[in-house]
């Protein structure tokens, strides 16, 4: 008896020393089992993140941009489980988010792109004949002449370009942008707020007050406001190339995305009730200019898009670039 109590005594002892230690070691493992699935997430946020409520043409442009660039992304309409259980490294919005969503932001360290348009409460409208327009001389080429030779071309643009900015070195052009005319009236900025630490990128300025208006603005080196009125500019591509590097700058170095250059002339046939219709000289002259630009990059050709109901038999122009179409890609 006393022998068998022994054991059993001796078994109950094993048995809790056990429990205690299974007890003890229960919370570490499953603390460590969180710590990894955090690090997990971290490790997958190479994606970039949509949100908006409204498949806008401005959002149809950006999906198409990162598409070309082969950049990884997912549409949301808002915050939901799927969106936690892959964290991205972006997410783009077209609308300015509650204190909530910047808790969230904080928490998993998150960049933002943020698209200034009309659902901005707190931001500026400003009409283009509002906007004091300065001169902007840049070198470019007359291809209308048979000897290739630089020129200098002068135009007025109201887009200034903050010197010695963190973002964007914009081409050869330090301060001002050139601007060709848009189909946009009016432009939506916002003010820098001095209690926030913000660099404002590129911006227009009243004509009369001077007061500057912001269109691009970087706050806190993780965010970025950017005014669609910029999307009609032919600068917004190399431009948001900038904005994607300096936000993935833990994804990719200064040379991490490279830039390919393809032009698109579409309906090259239109422009009948008009003078904009292709002549003669215009065909040799982008001919020359075609060729010109193979100089910097190899078999470079220009993409025309046509329709042929618009094309006309009696147009020497419409019939010298029918014979020139082996020089240069055609796109139905």
């Amino acid at each position: 008896m006393v022998r068998c109590s022994i054991k059993r005594i001796i078994k109950t002892i094993i048995f809790f020393i056990i429990l205690i230690l299974i007890i003890k070691n229960f919370p570490l493992s499953s603390q460590q089992s969180d710590i990894n699935k955090f690090k997990l997430k971290e490790n997958s946020s190479e994606i970039i993140i949509i949100l908006s409520n409204s498949h806008s043409k401005i959002i149809q442009r950006l999906i198409l941009f990162l598409n070309e660039l082969h950049l990884s992304y997912n549409q949301y309409k808002k915050i939901d489980q799927n969106l936690l259980n892959n964290i991205p490294s972006i997410i783009i919005l077209d609308y300015i988010p509650n204190k909530d969503f910047y808790n969230f932001i904080n928490q998993y360290q998150i960049n933002l792109l943020i698209f200034l348009n009309n659902k901005c409460q707190n931001c500026i409208t400003i009409n283009f004949s509002q906007m004091l327009f300065e001169n902007v001389t840049y070198p470019t080429i007359d291809f209308n002449q048979n000897e290739l030779k630089p020129i200098n071309h002068t135009i007025k643009s109201p887009f200034k370009i903050q010197q010695l900015n963190p973002l964007i070195k914009l081409l050869r052009f330090k301060d001002i942008l050139p601007y060709f005319h848009s189909q946009h009236k009016q432009c939506i900025g916002i003010k820098i707020n001095k209690n926030i630490s913000a660099n404002s990128i590129i911006y227009v300025q009243d004509k009369i007050t001077f007061e500057k208006i912001n269109l691009l603005i970087v706050i806190s080196k993780k965010e970025i406001y950017l005014s669609e009125c910029l999307y009609s500019h032919w600068f917004i591509w190399p431009l948001m190339m900038d904005i994607l590097r300096y936000l993935t700058s833990d994804k990719y170095n200064s040379y991490g995305l490279n830039r390919y250059i393809q032009i698109d002339i579409d309906d090259i046939f239109l422009g009948r009730k008009t003078n904009d219709r292709f002549k003669s000289d215009d065909i040799y002259a982008l001919i020359r200019s075609q060729l010109f630009i193979r100089n910097y990059i190899p078999n470079f050709r220009y993409r025309l898009g046509f329709s042929g109901f618009y094309y006309d038999e009696d147009n020497e122009g419409d019939r010298l670039l029918m014979s020139k179409f082996l020089l240069i890609e055609e796109k139905y």
